[in-house]
């Protein structure tokens, strides 16, 4: 799932401490990292498109190598729903949705997801903010009920998921937890925890695209 990397529009929160022109531009760093990362997988990638720009507008941006979904539905809970029926009806039996917002993922974390997808109901994928990453589910097993009644942007993201999973006696996996990059301090702790420098906005900036742009 990916929104349009236009200033102002993605990563809003860090772009108040860093500018929103840098935020929109490690956004699409990140999501090239995350698009590079599944390359290399024998599954096919469907890029999940917010609606407020249109689909051609992703083509011009990240290329037809992709299938081009629409994300529909007034909240997040529903456009995450969309996207996982719209691939089921795509001829996918199962789907690993994930954000677009994590430089920590890597090719390893993804294919535990896709392997345990085929003997678990339920993959996910925790995040340090009490979100989660990824979410995992054949059509078989699909649990719609997970993506209602859900405070979506909060710290209970992740512990209310896994309270509709766990009522529904779904076999669960779960993977690591990584974080998601919302503010400057984000990004200081993934320089920490990578020993990798820190300094003022621009050295920060140029520091995290060496990191994401290397193997």
């Amino acid at each position: 799932m990916l929104k349009y990397p236009e200033p102002g529009k993605v990563k809003t929160r860090l772009g108040r401490e860093i500018g929103m022109d840098m935020a929109a531009r490690l956004y699409r760093s990140f999501v090239s990292r995350l698009l590079e990362t599944c390359s290399g997988l024998d599954s096919e990638i469907a890029v999940c498109c917010h609606p407020e720009r249109d689909i051609r507008d992703y083509e011009c941006w990240l290329g037809k190598g992709y299938k081009y979904i629409p994300q529909a539905g007034k909240d997040l809970g529903l456009k995450m729903r969309s996207c996982f029926e719209q691939c089921f009806d795509f001829g996918f039996s199962g789907v690993i949705l994930m954000g677009s917002d994590i430089p920590q993922i890597s090719p390893g974390h993804v294919k535990t997801a896709l392997a345990r997808l085929d003997d678990h109901e339920a993959v996910i994928g925790p995040a340090m903010d009490g979100g989660y990453y990824l979410l995992g589910m054949r059509e078989k097993n699909f649990l719609p009920e997970v993506f209602t009644d859900i405070s979506w942007s909060t710290s209970q993201v992740y512990e209310q998921t896994m309270e509709v999973l766990t009522r529904s006696s779904a076999n669960i996996f779960t993977l690591p937890v990584l974080m998601d990059v919302d503010t400057l301090d984000d990004l200081r702790f993934l320089f920490d925890s990578h020993h990798l420098p820190a300094g003022n906005a621009a050295d920060l900036f140029r520091s995290i695209e060496n990191y994401i742009s290397s193997p």
